[in-house]
């Protein structure tokens, strides 16, 4: 996308290292995916505000209800 910013620099170094995986990788795709990191670690950040960890223990409720039973 044209007009968003230049991915950090640590996103560009791991972008890099999808090369191991692909030596094909254009540098256009590399940047690509550099600011796909970027976007994710923005979203992570946007969930978790205060940075919060989750103990392994905690998981999410799994509740399935089948219609037409009771609940």
């Amino acid at each position: 996308m044209p007009d968003e910013p230049a991915p950090s620099d640590a996103a560009l170094a791991l972008a890099r290292g999808m090369r191991a995986f692909d030596a094909a990788l254009t540098d256009a795709q590399l940047v690509e995916i550099a600011r796909g990191i970027d976007r994710s670690r923005a979203a992570g950040a946007a969930l978790s505000p205060k940075k919060k960890r989750l103990a392994n223990s905690v998981e999410p409720l799994t509740a399935v209800r089948i219609p037409g039973e009771p609940v």
